[in-house]
């Protein structure tokens, strides 16, 4: 995960490659009318990801998840899910580890810095309206300046089922760490 001030720091590898060059197209179309975009997250790791989910949730929430997740045979990600400690930052999701396009390279949280909502958001609405790549939800927060940008249109569930999202983040982490 990366939040940083500087976004010559901001790891556009981690990003797919497709969403990558949607997203540095979006930020270039913006700084030509003068709106400077500031990317806060990109990929987000599984780990990062279960620390985002249990930051907002009940830990009955938590449990039922966990069980679904066991239940379906998705042992990875429960694992995932009930191993990470969690802390009391800021970010949160509803989004448990693999249901996030962040943890697939595919979505980028940014800041709009020097924001003025008068000038700036029907620009960027319209920038993001224009380029094919980059689908709903296109969100920008009228009173932070956060915007959010993903490629696929629809959420992770709906285009691929648990036991697929459970197999191909096992196999990305086993390709990783070698087991």
């Amino acid at each position: 995960m990366e939040n940083n001030n500087n976004s010559n720091s901001f790891k556009w590898d981690c990003l797919d490659p497709a969403f990558m060059l949607s997203s540095m197209g979006f930020i270039n179309l913006c700084a030509a009318r003068d709106i400077v975009i500031e990317p806060l997250i990109g990929e987000v790791n599984l780990e990062t990801q279960a620390k985002f989910y249990k930051r907002c949730k009940p830990k009955s929430a938590i449990d039922a998840q966990l069980k679904l997740l066991r239940d379906k045979k998705c042992d990875f990600l429960a694992d995932i899910l009930e191993n990470t400690l969690t802390d009391d930052e800021s970010w949160t999701t509803d989004n448990i580890p693999g249901y996030c396009w962040h943890n697939w390279g595919k979505a980028l949280k940014y800041k709009v810095n020097d924001f003025n909502i008068e000038n700036m958001y029907p620009h960027i609405i319209s920038i993001l309206d224009n380029i094919g790549q980059l689908k709903s939800p296109n969100y920008l927060d009228k009173t932070t300046g956060i915007g959010y940008i993903q490629l696929p249109s629809h959420h992770v569930s709906y285009v691929h089922d648990m036991n697929y999202i459970n197999d191909y983040f096992k196999t990305k982490f086993e390709r990783y760490h070698h087991v």
